[in-house]
């Protein structure tokens, strides 16, 4: 029997390591990180702030794959690029080519919808937080089971994180634009992607298979935001099949 392939999987804003406890896609050996200033698997927080090259490099380490959510899949894409890591496939799970709309990605979140959630999070850290993350699961057909209780809430939620973390990833957030200038993808790569998500558009799939010929995708139906959250299945297969055939 082949040794598992080592994967480190970066979270979104907001949420722990735990966003990936669910997830356990054969012959991968799934390891989870925070973005930086977030709290890590231990409770404490992990080291650093909102810079994005910052979380990247910190990602370095013998990675088979590199998996990132959302905005964490923005940290994942940079540390490809930059080369602190050199894994052999990429998972990019609802990520953004760009957050906000503009006229290179009409498909983004209108920019004053953005400036008010930024504001309700100088007034409100705590609400926030929790508005974002039933947000990430309207359009998503799981029963609320899957993720409704306060419990699992308070288990993915990095709730101890210092508002001034939080509202500084929002700016990387929001700054972050990869469709000026579309990163050429050289490597394997696999773009997961909920049907119903309301957070990031499904279209950004579309945008990740034109940046390279090893991209391919796969849309989970009836998934929002968190595919991994609520559909642990399917995606831990799309994930497992990719790996194999990184391995042949």
């Amino acid at each position: 029997m082949s040794a598992a392939l080592p994967a480190l999987a970066v979270a979104g804003w907001g949420h722990t390591p735990a966003c990936w406890e669910r997830l356990q896609p054969e012959g991968v050996e799934l390891t989870g990180t925070a973005l930086p200033g977030h709290a890590g698997a231990d409770g404490e927080a992990v080291p650093g702030g909102p810079d994005l090259q910052g979380a990247a490099d910190a990602l370095a380490g013998d990675w088979g794959l590199l998996l990132g959510w959302s905005l964490g899949g923005l940290v994942a894409l940079e540390a490809v690029r930059s080369g602190a890591v050199r894994p052999r496939g990429l998972v990019l799970l609802a990520t953004p080519p760009s957050f906000l709309a503009r006229a290179t990605y009409p498909a983004g979140l209108d920019p004053a919808v953005f400036h008010r959630f930024r504001d309700g999070l100088d007034r409100d850290p705590a609400g926030t937080l929790r508005r974002f993350y039933a947000l990430q699961f309207q359009g998503d057909r799981a029963p609320r089971s899957a993720w409704a209780p306060a419990a699992t809430r308070d288990r993915l939620l990095a709730t101890g994180t210092p508002p001034a973390v939080l509202a500084g990833w929002l700016e990387v957030l929001g700054e972050a634009d990869l469709t000026a200038e579309p990163p050429r993808l050289d490597l394997p790569v696999l773009a997961l992607h909920g049907s119903g998500d309301a957070v990031v558009d499904p279209a950004a799939v579309e945008f990740f298979l034109g940046c390279g010929p090893e991209v391919r995708a796969h849309v989970v139906r009836g998934a929002g935001h968190a595919p991994q959250i609520t559909h642990p299945e399917e995606t831990g297969q799309q994930i497992a099949g990719f790996a194999r055939d990184l391995a042949r």
